[in-house]
């Protein structure tokens, strides 16, 4: 019996999904994305690390500086299709906001794949970049993570969009989380 190409690569899939390997790397994810929700767990209701970072238009921001107002603190990549997707939400944050609150990006990304993705993707935040070496320090697996923060750098929730199948689910989580920051915000605004 001749097997087409499409069957043959049916049949191939099949196998790889079978092997030992394939197990071994979802056993692995599975226990990073355990890991990573213990660290992000233990980080709630804790002051946000210090940090002084390089800021996309010079200079650098001190973590200190954003005492006084809640924060909007987003992790995150311009290679992550979810990062990219959750931008517009932040935005209308920013939006809503305004001064009210610090809107910080960052990413470990450098200068020049910043700027590229700011050319195309429109994304209001404050863009702190190469921040590998802080970044490390949340054993994050992946991003984004939205954090907000009180008015004493104190992490009040940390926020990620769920991955989705249909463009009608990424709508609903991407409202989903807004309302969740707003929620947070608007607290955090009336004890202010």
């Amino acid at each position: 019996m001749i097997l087409s190409y499409s069957q043959k690569k049916d049949s191939l899939h099949l196998e790889i999904l079978k092997s030992d390997y394939f197990k071994e790397i979802v056993r692995q994810q599975k226990l990073n994305q355990q890991k990573e929700q213990e660290a992000l767990q233990h980080l709630l209701q804790n002051e946000l690390p210090n940090f002084s970072l390089s800021l996309l238009n010079g200079g650098s921001l001190w973590s200190e500086t954003l005492r006084g107002k809640p924060t909007v603190l987003v992790f995150w990549n311009s290679n992550c299709q979810l990062c990219i997707d959750e931008a517009p939400t932040l935005n209308e944050l920013k939006k809503k906001y305004g001064n009210q609150v610090n809107s910080i990006a960052i990413t470990n990304q450098d200068e020049k794949e910043v700027r590229d993705f700011l050319e195309d993707v429109p994304f209001g935040f404050t863009h702190i970049i190469n921040a590998k070496t802080y970044t490390q320090k949340f054993n994050f697996w992946r991003f984004p993570k939205t954090f907000v923060l009180d008015a004493n750098l104190i992490i009040q929730y940390i926020g990620k969009p769920k991955e989705s199948k249909t463009l009608k689910e990424d709508i609903s989580n991407h409202l989903k989380l807004k309302k969740e920051i707003e929620t947070q915000l608007d607290t955090l605004l009336e004890l202010f």
